[in-house]
């Protein structure tokens, strides 16, 4: 008796990317109010599922519409400008996605060197008072890591932040003000690292290592000086392109208390996204 087999369908990229982001909203429709809202009847095909921006959010009632469990919170993502943030309600976190939080910063610190195996013992952040939470959230990251990580301030000056840097001595200078650029760091000699907002102006060239950090996410995407592309972490994240706009959208496969599904940011047409890790 001969027996026949029929070939085997694979799945393409595509039809993965598609697979992880319809699961994401039926299960952020499952549990959360504002998704309900957003997609009225529970999605059945990714063609169900918008893109969306931060004014849905601003519809919400309040925090309990936008969260699995509200006794489950027990964090909130630090916002990248102190007092300023386009989602219209606190990111708020459990354990899960602090601990979701903490594989993606690992992973983008890796990619910009930032680890004791490559030889970095000491980080000065430089940040502003606007930028001041964020630079702590990097820094708690970094000792974690068994990085000593110290925070400057930009407001004292040009000459005694050159002092701070001659004081403290580190290998490496990460600059979390928007108001410091490579050049003016340039004297220093030290190794330089910017972090810059996910929707904001990028680089015009790939010359300076570089952490992409968001309001929703914290730090989303990372890139090594000489490198063109950012890579984001895909075994929690899944990107794509805006069919119109073409900006980039994100959506968290994996969290806890907050869910992000096509979330679509502006000012992003222009960044080359690469997931990384699997």
């Amino acid at each position: 008796m001969t027996l026949s087999l029929a070939p085997l369908r694979m799945r393409t990229s595509v039809q993965i990317h598609e697979e992880r982001v319809l699961r994401a909203a039926q299960s952020a429709w499952d549990h959360t109010a504002v998704y309900r809202a957003i997609y009225g009847d529970r999605p059945e095909a990714v063609s169900d599922v918008p893109f969306i921006g931060h004014s849905r959010f601003h519809r919400a009632r309040g925090l309990s519409d936008c969260v699995r469990d509200l006794d489950a919170v027990c964090s909130t993502v630090p916002p990248v400008v102190r007092d300023v943030r386009r989602i219209g309600v606190t990111v708020a976190e459990d354990e899960t996605d602090i601990e979701l939080r903490h594989e993606r910063t690992v992973l983008a610190l890796q990619d910009v060197g930032l680890t004791p195996e490559s030889g970095v013992r000491s980080v000065l952040l430089v940040a502003d008072d606007a930028t001041g939470p964020l630079a702590c959230e990097l820094s708690a990251a970094l000792g974690w890591e068994r990085v000593r990580a110290s925070i400057a301030y930009v407001h004292s000056g040009s000459d005694a932040l050159s002092s701070d840097v001659e004081a403290y001595d580190p290998d490496v200078v990460i600059s979390v003000s928007h108001h410091l650029t490579a050049a003016e760091a340039r004297p220093w000699r030290r190794r330089w690292i910017e972090v810059r907002p996910f929707d904001g102006p990028m680089s015009p060239s790939s010359e300076e290592a570089t952490l992409l950090v968001s309001d929703e996410l914290h730090v989303v995407a990372s890139r090594p000086a000489g490198r063109a592309w950012f890579g984001f972490d895909d075994s929690q994240l899944a990107a794509e392109r805006h069919p119109r706009a073409l900006t980039w959208a994100l959506t968290r496969t994996r969290w806890g208390a907050f869910p992000l599904v096509r979330y679509a940011s502006a000012g992003t047409a222009g960044l080359q996204l690469r997931g990384v890790r699997g």
